[in-house]
């Protein structure tokens, strides 16, 4: 297990996002071609993607026919909402359910814990069993 040092996430191996992220921008520099890709989605269904370079404050991103306009400084590897989110909307990525919004996210803004119900089980968060790892 080691930190990764783009995305900061622990990761077993290479981390399958940054790595991709990497291996696109060389491909790019290598052949000279300049295309700027700010986000990846992951699938058709999902409503954010995720960021591949960090971006500020009111920089654009094109989501198909769609233009976001970010509305904070966001991190690499961060999701961005690419449609308004009401609370109690499912919030998808990979195609499935991450989380449900516990508030209103509209279409740019930075889509993490602050405003997600992640749905993933207790059991695979350190806080909520801090007890079953200080033996």
């Amino acid at each position: 297990m080691f930190t990764c040092k783009f995305c900061f996430y622990i990761v077993r191996s290479k981390c399958p996002l940054c790595f991709f992220i990497v291996s696109l921008q060389l491909f790019w520099r290598n052949t000279l071609i300049e295309v700027i890709l700010k986000s990846i989605r992951l699938h058709r269904d999902d409503n954010c993607v995720v960021l591949s370079q960090n971006v500020i404050k009111g920089d654009k991103l094109t989501d198909g026919n769609n233009i976001i306009t970010i509305s904070s400084d966001v991190l690499l590897g961060h999701k961005i909402a690419t449609s308004l989110i009401q609370p109690g909307d499912d919030i998808y990525k990979y195609g499935v359910s991450i989380g449900k919004a516990n508030l209103l996210i509209k279409q740019g803004d930075h889509v993490h814990l602050h405003n997600l119900k992640s749905s993933y089980l207790p059991t695979f968060t350190l806080s909520e069993n801090k007890d079953i790892h200080d033996e």
